[in-house]
């Protein structure tokens, strides 16, 4: 009888464990590539959602919004904040408190009303590397609000 040359039992099964183990640390290394990539477009959405959140409440609080060189300054009763744009971060400032709320690439656009000279609307435009996303922000004044910034001459 001839010897039929092959694989033994325990070459195979070494064989193949080796490559199970060579397909599992792929398919990790797979996942947590895909985790990371989707991760930091969530981390990037939701910063973008807080600022809009912030700033939106911000906003509609003030009693008068107005813009100078690279700020924006939102006036309430109680406190007066700025927010300044600067060319790869948005750094809110308080009385209190100074703090970086975004960081990154972003494009922004503020419109003043001609009478009063106050901002009545803000828009946002941000990308990452594969997405653009943006946002606008309206401002309504009240009747004594706008009263406030006007100059009214009296003739008699």
């Amino acid at each position: 009888m001839k010897a039929v040359k092959g694989f033994t039992l325990i070459e195979t099964l070494i064989a193949l464990t080796l490559s199970v183990f060579v397909f599992s640390i792929l398919f990790v290394s797979h996942q947590i590539i895909t985790k990371q990539v989707h991760g930091s477009e969530n981390m990037f959405l939701d910063s973008i959602v807080d600022l809009k959140m912030t700033m939106d409440r911000q906003l509609q609080n003030a009693s008068f919004v107005f813009q100078d060189e690279k700020r924006m300054c939102l006036s309430t009763n109680h406190d007066s904040v700025s927010y300044y744009f600067y060319e790869d971060s948005v750094q809110f400032q308080s009385n209190t408190m100074t703090k970086t709320i975004y960081t990154g690439t972003y494009g922004y656009n503020i419109t003043t009303d001609e009478e009063t000279n106050l901002v009545s609307k803000v828009d946002f435009s941000f990308s990452n590397a594969t997405n653009t996303y943006g946002f606008e922000l309206n401002k309504s004044y009240f009747p004594f609000d706008r009263l406030k910034h006007k100059t009214i001459n009296f003739e008699y």
